[in-house]
């Protein structure tokens, strides 16, 4: 079974998790740390669906205490926003962080006003990359819990006009008390940094799957315009229900599987292999929309080393098993 790496966020919302449930059974996320990941992100690794990679090591006294500056920093300073504290710090030619009480540095950095001048090493340039996304996966669960919090408000005001005005269930619906919730992108924000700092975390460890899958349009439109813009997009209009197990949808899901596995070590072109030739959709198919598109002869550890424009030395020891022939790069939408 195909296993599709979700990037480039670490924190999974709750609907993105119930797709790759219902479609791939599983699915890898990376962290930047080994703390305890939410509540919410521990229920599907509980039901073997998230596959958790942690890259660095799960004690890494440094990375804390980093965090904790730049928290503390940001308790002093409300008006500075902490993902972008971080993402400043994360940049080339910001002043490296010397020790592990050096929070007086952190925030020199934060105030210098310079432009990127310099690469950093490696280690250094992971470093400020996990920070990144430390800050990132919070602000994302935040938001993420602001729009369930919207949502259920939006049910809730049209049950109640239902109610007031005794209205049956099959009968047209009233205006809602509250404006129409729109779905957030989170990859709006800092659509760069978060690739970026992503990839870092992914060279890092880089797992056997050429099927990366995203839930930012934003992502999906920059690299497919960026890298794959002349290679042709596939649409899935749907993906089995989530509590069905029967056999015609985990025949289809098998089916289905297959196509993208083949996708990912077919040598021939993309359009040609039988992705081109979808399987029918169940009749009990939830209405989640999956956008495919192939980048030929190139794996994802490839493609993002290149992606960072590292030097040639430095590119070849970012590699992935041999049978990984392309890389699939998706997009999942809900309620198209």
């Amino acid at each position: 079974m195909i296993q599709p790496i979700y990037f480039p966020f670490t924190y999974v919302p709750q609907w993105v998790a119930e797709i790759f449930a219902a479609g791939f059974q599983h699915f890898y996320v990376y962290q930047p740390s080994g703390k305890d990941l939410p509540a919410e992100m521990q229920f599907w690794v509980e039901q073997n669906t998230i596959t958790v990679c942690v890259p660095a090591p799960a004690e890494d006294k440094n990375f804390t205490e980093i965090v904790r500056a730049f928290q503390q920093f940001a308790q002093q300073h409300a008006d500075i926003r902490d993902l972008k504290s971080a993402a400043f710090w994360n940049q080339q030619g910001a002043i490296p962080f010397f020790d592990d009480t050096s929070a007086s540095q952190i925030i020199a950095d934060l105030k210098k006003d310079r432009k990127p001048n310099s690469g950093q090493a490696y280690p250094e340039a992971l470093l400020r990359a996990r920070v990144f996304l430390e800050f990132a996966q919070e602000f994302d669960r935040q938001n993420a819990e602001l729009q369930q919090e919207l949502e259920d408000t939006d049910r809730r005001s049209e049950a109640l006009l239902k109610n007031l005005n005794g209205q049956n269930d099959n009968e047209p619906a009233f205006a809602r008390l509250t404006a129409e919730i729109k779905s957030d992108d989170p990859g709006d924000y800092m659509p760069l940094d978060r690739l970026l700092a992503w990839t870092r975390l992914f060279l890092k460890e880089p797992i056997d799957s050429g099927f990366l899958v995203t839930s930012s349009p934003t992502i999906f439109n920059f690299l497919v315009e960026d890298l794959v813009s002349d290679e042709k997009i596939f649409e899935f209009n749907g993906m089995p229900a989530l509590a069905s197990d029967d056999d015609a949808l985990m025949d289809w899901r098998e089916a289905f599987c297959q196509q993208i596995k083949n996708g990912v070590e077919c040598k021939e072109p993309f359009a040609e292999n039988t992705l081109a030739h979808r399987p029918p959709l169940p009749r009990q198919a939830e209405q989640f929309k999956l956008s495919v598109c192939c980048l030929p002869g190139c794996t994802p550890a490839q493609l993002f080393a290149r992606f960072l424009k590292l030097p040639n030395g430095d590119s070849k020891k970012f590699s992935q098993t041999p049978g990984i022939k392309n890389t699939l790069i998706g997009l999942i939408e809900r309620h198209p």
